[in-house]
């Protein structure tokens, strides 16, 4: 899966190119130095469709990556290495 398969926002599109920060929408984008903080949306314009069309598309690659489990994990040597 690349960027392209993920759903779009109209008002993120810029010349036919997408601009959104999806690691500003799920809540994981931390840099001050973001190549897309022109796409950073707000949470009030996040329709329920593109929310729905996001999980529908990173449901599957998320459960064969481990889904919560991984992803608890991960916190968890994350927290360790701290």
């Amino acid at each position: 899966m690349t960027f392209a398969d993920l759903p779009t926002m109209e008002a993120y599109m810029a010349n036919g190119k997408n601009t959104l920060c999806y690691n500003y929408v799920l809540g994981q984008c931390t840099s001050q130095f973001c190549h897309y903080k022109k796409g950073h949306a707000p949470v009030d314009t996040i329709t329920e469709a593109f929310a729905n069309e996001m999980v529908a598309k990173l449901d599957v690659p998320f459960n064969q990556w481990g889904g919560a489990q991984a992803v608890a994990a991960a916190a968890r040597r994350a927290g360790a290495q701290e």
